[in-house]
């Protein structure tokens, strides 16, 4: 942007006075210049307004007892409870649960990382595409789509893959494994996710809803499928008929 010499000095104060006043009040926007003014300044506003302001931003709980469903906002919260409320539980693994969609993680940075899904929360950039992601190792992994880098090679048929759960997840195609049985009707599935969708069709959970016609779907493969092909929001008109040929007129 070029800034004309006669708006020079006009367009230079707004960027100092940034700088002269850092201190920003959360609630009305209103800046000054130190520490002292912005704590006065807070004491005009009423209690409701900043504890409604503290809620909304106080971190969600993303930790969740593997014995009862109570939920913490810090690990060590967590542990504390887990210590107090069931000692029976003390000499056993902690099984760390998603707050969210009740999925297990083995370590703590993991259930961090995946938090980020559900919160939205994309910092790191893709340097090539511009896409956002969740997590830097996320990132890694999508920038192999970028250079074609697949480490991960099948012995079978020579496949490559760019992460080794993918390479894992295919092998089982050569072997025919298994491994996730459903407890419903004893079908087994090589994939997790697999599993989780089909169980959703013994409970009834239908989580991706239409927003045209309402209609619950199992998958979101299902629904983005459904509005491709089969949703209509409002009847369509339909093209008037062609006349009969007995009944054009013949041109002069």
């Amino acid at each position: 942007m070029v800034v004309p010499a006669a708006k020079w000095a006009g367009h230079w104060r707004r960027h100092f006075a940034r700088d002269t006043h850092p201190y920003r009040c959360a609630l009305c926007e209103v800046t000054y210049r130190n520490h002292g003014c912005i704590m006065k300044h807070g004491l005009t506003h009423s209690a409701h307004e900043l504890r409604r302001e503290d809620e909304a931003r106080a971190p969600a709980p993303s930790y969740v007892c593997d014995v009862c469903p109570e939920k913490f906002v810090y690990m060590r919260c967590l542990l504390a409870h887990r210590t107090r409320a069931h000692p029976e539980a003390a000499g056993r693994a902690l099984s760390l649960r998603c707050g969210v969609c009740a999925r297990n993680f083995a370590h703590s940075n993991s259930l961090r990382r995946h938090m980020r899904v559900h919160s939205g929360e994309l910092n790191f950039l893709c340097n090539v595409c511009g896409k956002a992601l969740s997590s830097r190792e996320h990132l890694k992994f999508h920038i192999r789509i970028h250079t074609g880098y697949k480490p991960n090679v099948c012995k079978t048929c020579g496949k490559g893959f760019a992460k080794k759960c993918n390479l894992k997840l295919h092998e089982r195609v050569h072997s025919g494994e298994k491994p996730y049985v459903c407890s419903h009707c004893g079908k087994a599935f090589s994939q997790r996710s697999t599993l989780v969708i089909h169980e959703r069709y013994h409970s009834g959970a239908r989580p991706f809803s239409c927003s045209l016609c309402g209609r619950g779907f199992v998958a979101r493969g299902l629904l983005t499928m459904h509005l491709k092909t089969a949703c209509v929001d409002l009847p369509r008109q339909r093209a008037p008929p062609p006349p009969h040929p007995a009944q054009q007129r013949p041109l002069k």
